[in-house]
C-alpha cells in the first residue's frame, strides 16, 4: 500500500513538472505568437503559424536537422487540430465593435496584396500625436491608442502521460472544469481519429500576451 502511495505521488510529481514546463513554453509562444499579430496586421494565420513553430520543443525528441524538422512538423500538426477544434490563438481586443467605431481610410499595401489601395484600418501610424477617439463598446470606452493594444489568448493540449494516474487526472478535471477551453482538448482525447495526433488524455492549458501594434489592422479575423 505505501509503494502504491508512494509511486502515485512519484508520478503526480513528474506530470506536474512537465505541465508547469508546457504552461512556460506556452507563455514564451503566446507572447511570440503577438508579436507576429502586431507585425501582420492582427491576422490569425501568421499567429497561428508562429505559436506552433515555438511550442515545437516541445515535441523535439532529436536534436538532429532532421529531428528538428520532424519536430516543427509535428508542432504544426498538432496546432491545427487545436485551432480547428476552437482552440489555438484566439483575438481578445480590439473587437470588430472597436474597429467599426475607429476606423479609417487608408491608401497602403497589406501583406498578401499585389499593390496599394484604399481599405478600412485602425491606423497605427503617429499615434502620440493622433486625436484620443474614443468608442464606447460592450466592454466600455476604449481610445485609438488603447486600441492598437493587441491582445491573444492561445489554448493547447498537454498530453498526459503517466499511466493510470492520467485517467484520474482527466476525470477530475472534467468533473470540476467544464470551460469551453477544455472542451476544446477534449475533441483531441482518446478515441480521436485525427491523423498523426497520439491517442491519450489531454489537459488544456492556456496563456495571453498584449504587444502594441506595429502595423494597422484589418478587421479579416476579428472577433
Amino acid at each position: 500500500m505505501i509503494f502504491v502511495l508512494f509511486a502515485a505521488l512519484m508520478g503526480g510529481l513528474f506530470e506536474m513538472t512537465r505541465i508547469f514546463q508546457a504552461k512556460h513554453t506556452l507563455n514564451q509562444a503566446t507572447f511570440s505568437a503577438a508579436r507576429a499579430g502586431a507585425l501582420n496586421d492582427a491576422r490569425l494565420r501568421p499567429m497561428t503559424a508562429k505559436l506552433a513553430s515555438s511550442m515545437a520543443d516541445r515535441y523535439t525528441y532529436d536534436a538532429s536537422p532532421a529531428g528538428v524538422i520532424e519536430a516543427q512538423a509535428r508542432a504544426r500538426l498538432y496546432g491545427e487540430a487545436i485551432q480547428a477544434a476552437g482552440g489555438g490563438v484566439r483575438i481578445v481586443s480590439p473587437t470588430l465593435d472597436i474597429f467599426q467605431a475607429l476606423n479609417t481610410r487608408q491608401y497602403l499595401k497589406i501583406e498578401g496584396d499585389d499593390e496599394r489601395r484604399y481599405q478600412e484600418v485602425i491606423p497605427n501610424d503617429n499615434l502620440r500625436w493622433r486625436a484620443r477617439r474614443t468608442a464606447s463598446v460592450s466592454d466600455g470606452d476604449i481610445n485609438l491608442q488603447d486600441a492598437n493594444l493587441l491582445k491573444i489568448r492561445s489554448v493547447w493540449c498537454y498530453r498526459l502521460i503517466v499511466p493510470a494516474l492520467d485517467r484520474v487526472i482527466y476525470s477530475i478535471v472534467n468533473t470540476f472544469n467544464t470551460s469551453d477551453r477544455q472542451s476544446v482538448c477534449n475533441t483531441i482525447s482518446t478515441g480521436s481519429q485525427i491523423t498523426g495526433i497520439a491517442t491519450g488524455r489531454y489537459l488544456a492549458i492556456t496563456s495571453d500576451a498584449i504587444v502594441r501594434m506595429q502595423t494597422p489592422i484589418v478587421a479579416n479575423d476579428l472577433p
